[in-house]
């Protein structure tokens, strides 16, 4: 896919990255004085736009000594700082929208991952890009929502509640400005039997926290870490693990902690067996934004890492991944259906999520 500004220069994002890309963009996010932007190219920004970065990188650049770019880069970091903006309108906008209708017909639900972080943490929203809204509802509420969704005239996509690969749906808007918006309606916190009872929806409501701008809640700070340490994780079964935005939401979340949350965060890992999973999510946040974390707390979230299960699936090829999850249905016969509709295609091994 290529993006081409206004000024004529392109952002590809079939770009082949390698180790100097990542390196000056850690730089960048790591320092924000404007260090390395000398090592910037269109190619930096085609790396960003690859790791859900090209917002933030944009924006960094904009605000530090922009003049030590050319004028076409500087001309294209302009175009993505107002094409970003005017995506985070239309979706704020469509969120707070459904979010409203859901409320008034008292039905539950928690914003997750990109729209709960940016509009908590990021300075501003439209520095977190996302493909979709995430929302966590009951799964026994699904048919209102559906019903709700379909007369609103949404798309509904993969809304069979009897697949066991999926628990979730989409549902998409008509296009504006050529733009859908998509919300990922989860009924369950992960597709991954591993991770599937770590977070509790109750337990996330009674300690959520409201997101005024969208008029809807989210889980809090240590929640919303403990996800997204092991959503990185779930995600392709291990195959994005190395995604920059996912590792900076990482890097952010744990800023926001006081000592009390990093307790409850701690305890919270190693209660749902997850304490590797989170110790490796915060090790790469380290490495790559020098997250100031603290060398006990890493000790402490790896003491059980041997007898994790978790912990043994992140070097885990896509089968041992794809046995985990047919193992985590309970009896034979869902156990055979999980399996049947993988062989269908109905859920590619290396494309399910998380």
């Amino acid at each position: 896919m290529t993006l081409r500004s206004r000024r004529g220069r392109d952002i590809d994002r079939n770009t082949v990255q390698d180790p100097s890309d990542i390196e000056v963009l850690c730089s960048l996010l790591r320092r924000k004085d404007g260090a390395g932007m000398d090592r910037v190219t269109s190619k930096t920004l085609a790396v960003a736009g690859q790791h859900g970065l090209l917002p933030l990188v944009a924006q960094t650049l904009s605000t530090t000594r922009t003049g030590l770019l050319d004028e076409e880069l500087e001309g294209l970091v302009h175009w993505v700082n107002r094409t970003s903006a005017a995506a985070e309108l239309l979706l704020t906008s469509t969120t707070r929208e459904l979010l409203d209708c859901l409320a008034e017909e008292h039905i539950d639900c928690l914003l997750l991952k990109g729209s709960a972080l940016a509009h908590r943490y990021y300075d501003e929203p439209r520095l977190r890009p996302r493909t979709d809204v995430d929302l966590w509802i009951r799964p026994e509420q699904a048919r209102d929502v559906i019903k709700i969704l379909e007369a609103r005239d949404y798309t509904l996509v993969n809304h069979d509640r009897r697949r066991l690969t999926s628990r979730q749906f989409q549902a998409k808007t008509e296009p504006v400005r050529g733009y859908p918006v998509t919300f990922d309606i989860h009924l369950a916190i992960s597709n991954r039997a591993v991770f599937r009872n770590a977070l509790d929806f109750d337990a996330c409501r009674e300690t959520a926290q409201p997101l005024p701008t969208l008029g809807g809640a989210a889980p809090d700070a240590p929640e919303l870490l403990l996800h997204a340490c092991f959503h990185r994780i779930a995600q392709g079964r291990n195959t994005q693990g190395d995604r920059l935005i996912w590792i900076y939401d990482i890097h952010l979340l744990h800023g926001a902690l006081d000592v009390r949350a990093r307790e409850r965060f701690v305890q919270h890992a190693l209660a749902t067996g997850l304490g590797g999973t989170c110790a490796d999510g915060l090790r790469r946040s380290i490495e790559a934004f020098g997250t100031p974390v603290d060398p006990e707390c890493l000790q402490t979230l790896k003491s059980r890492a041997r007898s994790e299960p978790a912990t043994q699936l992140l070097n885990a090829g896509k089968w041992s991944w794809l046995w985990s999850d047919v193992r985590g249905e309970t009896g034979w016969s869902r156990r055979a259906r999980y399996l049947v509709e993988v062989l269908q295609n109905r859920a590619p091994v290396d494309r399910l999520t998380g």
